[in-house]
């Protein structure tokens, strides 16, 4: 259950996730091991408070808490139930003296409550050490606090607006900004084990880092036709009174201009320009950490507290279409490590076709680490009625279709109807597939009334 009122908001949530691994014996591909982790909630009730400024100051408070009765069980000794308290405030100054210069500097502590924890695998940290390095529950409640510090400095940022008729923009800005964005999070490492994971609250690490980008965008204002406003010629097609025109004619004596015509034509309509977009942007960064023991990039002995470096692309020529390009280059190594591509397009009647590759190699020699393919696609067949989503992942290094899903969504005046059917295999080296099904029916202003799922598993292929 969910609830929104102002810029407060109450969730509760009762959930249940089993995620279930199976393994495969490398010697015969058969199933030789399953292994689950299950995590309930019961329940969770969780509040935030989006940014709200205090009274007049200028500042502006953010809150998030928590309060949750928790199970866990990820084997038999790492199996417990607890309750666990998180708050989280914090307090964010704007500051916009210039119009070139935007600054932002927050600051929030966390403190969170565990009603047990786990042994220490820690040799310096405080709780039980644990034996033989088995994590088990110890009984004993934990406390950790955190404080946590960002600033986010915009600019100077320097622009130049050109006039010029391209495509269906009239009117472009060209922009050229910095910007660097610093984190601070301490966190004690050394305790850090004695959490229990449930979920992102848990697993918080120490940071003490600074992002540096440097932002090229160019932004476009469309040219959009408004219909012309009435004029008082129009007045003449409302209705007159005939006879009074006709006496009108006959005192004239036909002195009138022939060449005046009884119907006004409409005036050209009026072209403006509508409301900006970003067309294209290239963002260059670089993170570099002040902590020497998280170095941002390892290889054995060889590490260095700066980063790689990313570069980022982004091409939206028009409102249905879009490009973009992410590189992550390994400055350790002098390689690059990561590419990814993306596109999507817009079809008639509202439907989608994207492509996306992603490839990564080891910094360390280059060997191709992934290289998959995606696409998918989203085709009304009936418009705001009947559409069938598809998806295709592709392994190019292992010459292997990882997955195929279809979806299938039915919408009637008071209901919904969804089939899906996924076949998935993303072990190359197994020849067992899984493939799932899916029914799911929905009632307006009720939510869904019934959902089946199942899976079946076999050789072969579909």
């Amino acid at each position: 259950m969910s609830g929104n009122w102002g810029t407060h908001s109450l969730n509760i949530q009762v959930d249940d996730l089993e995620t279930v691994t199976t393994l495969d014996d490398p010697t015969t591909l058969e199933e030789d091991e399953s292994r689950s982790v299950t995590l309930r909630s019961l329940p969770e009730v969780e509040y935030r408070l989006r940014s709200t400024q205090l009274g007049s100051l200028p500042l502006y408070l953010e809150a998030d808490a928590s309060l949750a009765l928790l199970d866990v069980e990820r084997s038999a000794n790492y199996d417990g139930s607890f309750g666990r308290v998180d708050l989280f405030p914090s307090i964010e100054l704007p500051i916009k003296t210039w119009p070139w210069l935007s600054l932002s500097l927050t600051g929030g502590y966390r403190f969170t409550w565990y009603e047990d924890s786990l042994c220490n695998q820690n040799a310096e940290g405080s709780g039980e050490p644990c034996v033989n390095g088995v994590q088990t529950f110890t009984g004993d409640s934990f406390e950790r606090t955190t404080p946590v510090v960002t600033a986010d400095i915009f600019g100077p940022s320097f622009s130049r607006i050109y006039t010029k008729k391209i495509g269906d923009f009239g009117k472009f800005k060209h922009l050229i900004a910095p910007r660097i964005t610093y984190g601070f999070r301490d966190v004690d490492d050394l305790d850090s084990s004695r959490a229990p994971l449930y979920d992102e609250r848990d697993s918080l690490r120490s940071t003490n880092s600074v992002r540096v980008a440097l932002i090229n965008k160019v932004l476009g204002k469309p040219v959009v036709e408004e219909e012309p406003e009435e004029t008082s010629d129009e007045a003449e097609n409302e209705p007159v009174d005939e006879s009074a025109d006709e006496s009108a004619d006959e005192s004239a004596d036909g002195a009138g201009d022939p060449s005046e015509e009884t119907t006004s034509k409409k005036p050209p309509k009026k072209k403006k320009n509508g409301s900006s977009r970003e067309v294209f942007s290239f963002e260059l960064a670089q993170s570099f950490s002040f902590d020497n023991d998280q170095p941002l990039q390892r290889s054995g002995e060889r590490k260095d507290k700066a980063g790689p470096l990313s570069a980022l692309l982004r091409f939206n020529p028009t409102d249905g279409t879009s490009l973009k390009a992410e590189v992550f280059y390994n400055t350790l190594f002098s390689r690059v490590v990561s590419t990814s591509l993306s596109g999507s397009y817009l079809l008639p009647r509202d439907s989608t076709i994207g492509l996306t590759y992603v490839n990564r190699l080891r910094a360390e020699d280059g060997e191709t680490q992934s290289d998959q393919l995606r696409l998918w696609t989203g085709i009304h067949l009936i418009p705001k009625k009947l559409k069938i989503d598809a998806q295709f992942n592709y392994d190019i290094k292992e010459n292997v279709l990882q997955q195929q899903r279809y979806v299938l969504r039915y919408t009637g005046s008071c209901y919904g109807v969804l089939f899906e059917f996924r076949d998935a295999n993303f072990d190359s080296q197994s020849t067992v597939r899984n493939q799932d099904y899916r029914i799911a029916i929905t009632l307006k202003n009720v939510g869904t009334f019934l959902d089946l799922s199942g899976r079946l598993s076999g050789a072969g292929s579909f």
